[in-house]
């Protein structure tokens, strides 16, 4: 029989919204309460960068109004955030000028996460990316 070895809980919170840029400062409070009750306070400061991006960039490319959900999960030391939407497009990381208003979001969330991606979803799309407090990336 196949077993498993549970060394950590993994905490999940799920939170849906409506892709408005009202409800941005909302979910980087929402994420930050979260983090505090987990007692991760150490990947506050860029869990909200990273969410603000994420949801940001349904209200940008999805639509205003849209529906979306954010879950945020921590496993195995690791904070795994993902804004699900609607559009089967994915993103991608294209060259943004210096001149542009747009084009770095996705360039700051690689910057910043310790990794990234998007996964198909039977209604769309969700993108993802990790975080790791700054003592574990270390080791």
């Amino acid at each position: 029989m196949l077993g498993c070895d549970i060394t950590e809980p993994r905490l999940r919170c799920v939170l849906p919204f409506k892709a408005v840029p009202e409800q941005m400062a909302l979910l980087r409070r929402t994420t930050a309460k979260q983090l505090r009750q987990w007692g991760t306070p150490d990947v506050i400061e860029d869990a909200e960068l990273l969410v603000t991006e994420l949801a940001s960039n349904v209200v940008k490319h999805v639509g205003e109004g849209e529906p979306a959900t954010l879950i945020l999960e921590w496993n195995k030391g690791r904070l795994r955030l993902e804004v699900h939407d609607t559009s089967p497009v994915s993103p991608s990381l294209d060259e943004a000028d210096g001149d542009q208003e747009c084009g770095r979001g996705l360039h700051l969330i690689a910057f910043v996460a310790t990794d990234w991606g998007t996964a198909h979803t039977a209604v769309g799309k969700a993108v993802w990316c990790e975080v790791v407090p700054a003592a574990e990336g270390a080791l």
